[in-house]
């Protein structure tokens, strides 16, 4: 799955002369959108990168918890700054048309690729509001908002959704 290898690294341990050529292009990628990172952030605890808005998304659902490790977190952690910095020297490939691009680029490259947009669905970013109160709901039910993940065309919605359920199961 993207970026679990190499950019899960404290930034501290991140080296400044880091081989940018030897990261692979998935690494890049949320886990949980799928797409180019965008606004980078990494968890203090664990050390995973995602989107901030999936991120975000991804915990006031979930609760404080990483959404790949379930390792405590808070909703405000840290922008990913080297990771960003990496995006800006890194080019890969678009996914439909095969152009390149530095991967800082790549989503802005996404809205205006028409194969890209043909094959995947235009790219929609979405914005985190929740209600102010949950539903009176018994304790032991979860209230999981109905809340679109950031993706080309949602493909992955429904994974996402059967997933989580499955995990709520088995709580």
């Amino acid at each position: 799955m993207g970026n679990s290898s190499g950019l899960n690294m404290d930034s501290s341990e991140a080296s400044p002369m880091a081989d940018v050529a030897s990261d692979m292009e998935e690494d890049y990628d949320c886990p949980i959108c799928q797409e180019v990172l965008k606004m980078p952030i990494r968890t203090k605890n664990c050390h995973h990168v995602f989107c901030r808005s999936c991120f975000q998304m991804a915990v006031r659902s979930q609760g404080p918890q990483c959404p790949l490790c379930r390792s405590p977190v808070s909703e405000r952690e840290h922008r990913a700054t080297d990771i960003q910095q990496r995006m800006r020297e890194k080019k890969g490939k678009c996914r439909a048309c095969g152009k390149e691009k530095f991967l800082s680029k790549m989503r802005l490259h996404y809205r205006t690729c028409k194969k890209y947009i043909e094959e995947f669905g235009p790219i929609t970013e979405v914005t985190v509001t929740l209600p102010a109160q949950t539903p009176n709901l018994p304790q032991s039910s979860v209230f999981t908002p109905n809340i679109p993940i950031p993706t080309p065309s949602n493909r992955y919605v429904e994974t996402f959704k059967l997933h989580h359920h499955a995990i709520d199961m088995r709580l």
